[in-house]
């Protein structure tokens, strides 16, 4: 990885520079990051190189930004071969503990497509000594950043750390399956005593971390507040959703994961929602729908996506010891209403393609497969993470993520762990098998 080292400069103009003479990634940019058109910053790997990654940085008045909540956007542009591209802000204070970072790496920029804007922000330490912005690429290619914006924010005060550790053990002790493998009191009043009146939420981070980590679920988890923020703005689909027409008239559907704001959900569900009535007339055999890589995120939006396939009924639930299940339903739990659905395929036969990537909301569409009529499924068992969490927001904005909920199919079968697929095939043969029980079902 060759790193591009800033120069120190004020926070407005955003200078660049690379650390050696002969690098694998050029870097170039100008502009005032605090204007309305804002900075613009090309990164390039030269041609013949072979770094699997650069980075671009350039540093910000520390004094400027300490203390506040820094907001930074970009409208990337990739091409050629380039893997994914990124924002990146980053903080340092006196000691190690200090120091914060937050990139849109996980947020994927697909090269060669239409232009994506990006948002990140850091809440900077009162006494840092140093903050830097910058720009990373991944593979080859140029990443080109417009509109490079800067927004220095004083955070919220009325948020203390104490109350704010308080909050998020109430909801653990309440909500998490898990939770009665931890004694709540004990660890509450240890971490209380170890905090102090008067500092902020995010002192109570640590401490939040830990009492996720003592649940042991392997599904819960904590968001600060600055990745909350951008997880709720940026489009996070993991990949390009795969709509295609295989031999002897076999559609083929493949489901990426997917997080992400309510425009990037629409542009989601309608993109493999429109895609199979196109394809449909062509389609003699029934389909495949491809699970092995997604990773999860929502599946509401999975659902709505091939909603057409599931039909209107049930299609499984949630489960907790001492409730009634909560049923799904395809085309519900949307962040806005999807478009009425007008081509009715719950009667095609369906092959489901499973592996060791599917996790988490890509098992629930697993689940919702499971004992449907002229369906099976092949390939590997999933990850083991067939089971729900429920987001709990706290009071300075980060989130909880606790797994609150088995999965159960639309017959009450429960899962909670792996879903195992009904026929065990290498990957690599995965599709074949799947395509050839097809061709065995009755043509449409």
């Amino acid at each position: 990885m060759i790193i591009l080292v800033p120069l120190a400069v004020g926070a407005e103009e955003l200078h660049w520079s690379t650390a050696k003479r002969t690098s694998a990634f050029t870097v170039t940019g100008s502009g005032d990051a605090c204007l309305a058109g804002g900075a613009s910053v090309t990164l390039s790997r030269v041609d013949n190189a072979n770094d699997q990654a650069g980075i671009a940085g350039s540093q910000i008045d520390a004094h400027l930004a300490a203390g506040k909540i820094v907001e930074l956007t970009g409208l990337i542009e990739t091409t050629g071969s380039a893997a994914n591209a990124a924002l990146w802000m980053s903080a340092d204070g006196p000691t190690r503990a200090e120091h914060v970072f937050q990139t849109t790496e996980p947020y994927p920029i697909a090269s060669g497509g239409v232009p994506a804007m990006r948002r990140i922000r850091i809440t900077v330490p009162a006494n840092a000594t140093s903050v830097v912005v910058g720009v990373a690429l991944m593979g080859g290619g140029t990443a080109h950043v417009t509109h490079l914006n800067l927004v220095f924010r004083e955070p919220p005060t009325h948020v203390g750390a104490d109350a704010l550790l308080h909050q998020a053990v109430a909801a653990l002790r309440e909500n998490a399956l898990a939770a009665g493998k931890v004694d709540w009191d004990s660890f509450e009043r240890e971490a209380q005593s170890h905090l102090s009146a008067g500092q902020p939420a995010s002192a109570a981070y640590p401490t939040i971390r830990d009492a996720v980590r003592r649940l042991d679920d392997g599904h819960s988890r904590f968001i600060d507040a600055d990745s909350a923020w951008a997880q709720s703005l940026n489009d996070g689909t993991q990949s390009i959703p795969d709509v295609h027409l295989l031999p002897d008239g076999i559609g083929y559907v493949a489901l990426p994961g997917f997080t992400g704001p309510a425009d990037a959900e629409t542009r989601y569900i309608q993109a493999i929602a429109l895609a199979m009535s196109r394809l449909a007339p062509e389609v003699k055999h029934g389909w495949v729908v491809d699970l092995r890589q997604d990773s999860g995120g929502t599946m509401w939006p999975m659902f709505a996506a091939v909603h057409s396939l599931l039909g209107d009924g049930e299609i499984g639930a949630f489960r907790k010891p001492g409730a009634d299940d909560a049923h799904w339903y395809a085309g519900v739990g949307l962040s806005m209403p999807a478009k009425p659905i007008s081509l009715d395929l719950s009667a095609s036969p369906v092959a489901v393609l499973l592996g060791p990537h599917t996790s988490s909301a890509g098992e629930a569409v697993a689940v919702a497969f499971h004992g449907r009529p002229a369906t099976r499924s092949f390939g590997s068992p999933t990850s083991g993470q067939a089971n729900s969490n429920e987001t709990m927001p706290l009071k300075d904005g980060s989130l909880l993520v606790v797994k609150a909920f088995i999965d159960v199919d639309r017959h009450g079968v429960a899962f909670g762990q792996q879903v195992d697929p009904d026929d065990r095939v290498d990957d690599a043969a995965v599709l074949d098998h799947a395509t050839a029980w097809l061709a065995q079902q009755p043509t449409l």
